[in-house]
């Protein structure tokens, strides 16, 4: 049955098949953002290659801003006698683990998600990424397609290194870890929030295994001649059974416990409505495919003032919402000059014009 134009969402697929290299997977990149100024972020491969990259990097209240709080996951899966590690990672004497390019069938980017669909021992497995808009959120979910239940293993590695900060800088383990019923609470960096990790829907089980992998390399940093070694450690891994009819979603989080007890699947249909909403302005004009990429692409940049607590405060005493433009990722916030540069684009081309009145405020206060 076709979809009404009105209820598609943008897609743009990119097929693979066994012969694919880990180079073109490493070569092409994708990101997440959250409304917030947060993102995730890494290469098809799962592979981090710049010091940027990161599958939870929220932007923390000042002092912090842009963080990284888990710049990598590992994730096995279990079928049969068959043992497949979908993620990647490369190390100091250039050997690149992971075993994703053997079973990779499609990347899609649905909307504003990265989704991976891989075939491992006869069964079709889909892996997408999220981050609810406005919420310090990520999720990861894993769901079956076709076949019999499989095990996944997740295992987050954690740091915590504020965007700019030398990698050396970083906060170094061991950082306390809480367990309450289901519930995993790191404190990575004194008076900053906790790191809430956890399994939605609660299944499974958290292996206390704590791991330190050596001699992380980030090629693109390596190539200007940048720090692009880093060590990095993990306190243990979520292990689940993903059937046909229950997916599982590995979440991290640095909001109250009371916000993550959402579905997965609901927080992907919410977030499918609201692309279908951003959308609809420009549909009524008459935009083409191409036109529609464009504003879903805007969308990343226009953000609420993440870090910035006061400024958020101030603007709703005053019955507003603050926004602001990230002037380009991973690394730029947001500068006047940029800002007044692409604000027609961004906003009054898509139909935002609420929005536009507010990034002007902000800058005007």
């Amino acid at each position: 049955m076709a979809v009404p134009l009105a209820h598609r969402i943008v897609t743009v697929s990119l097929p693979c098949d066994r012969t694919q290299d880990e180079e073109s997977l490493l070569a092409r990149e994708w990101l997440v953002t959250n409304g917030l100024g947060g993102y995730a972020s890494s290469t098809l491969l799962c592979a981090p290659t710049r010091r940027y990259h990161g599958l939870f990097v929220p932007d923390l209240p000042s002092p912090w801003g842009r963080t990284v709080l888990i710049p990598r996951l590992e994730e096995v899966v279990r079928a049969d006698a068959f043992t497949v590690d979908l993620s990647g990672v490369e190390f100091e004497d250039g050997r690149v683990d992971g075993e994703l390019p053997a079973v990779l069938q499609e990347f899609v980017r649905h909307g504003q998600t990265p989704v991976w669909r891989s075939r491992v021992a006869g069964r079709r497995l889909e892996k997408r990424v999220l981050m609810p808009y406005r919420h310090n959120s990520l999720h990861v979910e894993y769901r079956l397609l076709e076949g019999d239940p499989v095990q996944i293993q997740v295992r987050p590695f954690v740091t915590f290194r504020m965007l700019d900060a030398p990698l050396h800088e970083a906060k170094q383990p061991p950082f306390p870890l809480t367990a309450v019923e289901g519930r995993y609470d790191m404190q990575l960096c004194d008076g900053a929030p906790p790191l809430k990790l956890c399994l939605r829907p609660s299944c499974g089980l958290f292996v206390a295994d704590a791991r330190l992998s050596h001699g992380i390399c980030y090629r693109l940093d390596r190539d200007r001649g940048a720090e692009h070694l880093e060590n990095l450690s993990s306190p243990g891994y979520f292990q689940a059974d993903v059937t046909r009819e229950q997916s599982v979603a590995c979440v991290a989080s640095t909001e109250a416990w009371e916000q993550l007890e959402c579905r997965p699947e609901a927080l992907f249909e919410a977030e499918s409505h609201r692309i279908v909403k951003l959308l609809h302005p420009v549909r009524a004009g008459g935009a083409d495919e191409t036109e529609e990429r464009l504003v879903l692409a805007a969308d990343q940049f226009i953000v609420v003032p993440g870090s910035r607590v006061e400024e958020q405060a101030l603007a709703r005493a005053s019955g507003e919402e603050g926004r602001t433009v990230i002037a380009g990722y991973h690394w730029f916030t947001d500068w006047g000059r940029d800002t007044m540069i692409s604000l027609e684009g961004l906003t009054l081309c898509t139909g935002r014009h609420q929005e536009a009145r507010s990034v002007l405020k902000t800058f005007a206060g």
